[in-house]
């Protein structure tokens, strides 16, 4: 890493250390399915915070590392919220995707829950935490916009026909509204409004719009003000009957 960029992780990984009271450690995962997760110590148990990275994903390491610091940052010391099922809501959740596709068995659609419910989970944080990278640390724009630029290009895939013809409705709508509000919410950071050109006139786009309006409508107060935003992006989805807020230890 260049000594730039390294000066400017050290930072992140000092300030997730004071704001949490937990030491940071990186740790490389050619297998995760995922670009990279933070594993917070409160929901581990670890006397350390882990960031987990792909180094095959095509994405600069040094983004995923500071993304991740960032969501620590984000989380303070506040205790960790996480989503979470009751049977009530495990129910709900289920009965929604298969009113939309009755074809599918129950464990199909309760993954298609979990997977969206995921999404929803990550959606704003992101979109807050790449808009305070850019401000806060200029030192890593340059790989920060070719991760953005990637990430983009990975939501475009799910617009295709074939994938809309194959997913339950309400699954599609979600999903591909909340595509649509990161793209127009890393807008400002890559000053190319061409990235919302495939979103025009599909299902995705009015949905995402409306998103980004309620996002930015809320003061950006760290986690809890991500809750907020969740929730209601939940209502306008029509999913907030889909999970609970746990706190971690409870």
């Amino acid at each position: 890493m260049a000594s730039r960029h390294m000066e400017a992780l050290r930072e992140l990984m000092w300030m997730a250390c004071e704001l949490s009271g937990y030491p940071v450690a990186v740790e490389e995962d050619p297998y995760m399915p995922l670009d990279g997760r933070m594993e917070h110590a409160a929901v581990t148990g670890r006397d350390h915070h882990l960031i987990r990275y792909n180094p095959n994903c095509g994405k600069p390491k040094e983004h995923i590392v500071a993304h991740e610091c960032a969501h620590i940052i984000r989380l303070g010391r506040s205790e960790p919220r996480m989503m979470g099922f009751t049977e009530e809501s495990i129910g709900k959740a289920v009965e929604d995707i298969m009113r939309d596709e009755g074809r599918l068995d129950k464990g199909t659609c309760l993954s298609m829950a979990v997977d969206l419910l995921t999404q929803l989970y990550n959606t704003p944080q992101d979109i807050r935490i790449e808009r305070w990278l850019y401000e806060r640390f200029p030192t890593l724009r340059g790989m920060q916009s070719e991760s953005l630029r990637r990430t983009v290009e990975e939501y475009q895939m799910i617009l295709s026909r074939e994938v809309e013809r194959f997913t339950p409705r309400k699954v599609y709508r979600a999903s591909c509204g909340m595509n649509s509000a990161f793209t127009r919410g890393v807008v400002p950071i890559l000053k190319d409004k061409r990235i919302l050109r495939p979103y025009y006139g599909r299902v995705g786009d009015a949905i995402g719009k409306r998103l980004i309006r309620i996002l930015e409508g809320v003061p950006d107060n760290g986690y809890e003000g991500d809750i907020e935003v969740i929730d209601m992006w939940a209502q306008e989805l029509g999913v907030r009957d889909w999970y609970v807020w746990k706190v971690i230890g409870d």
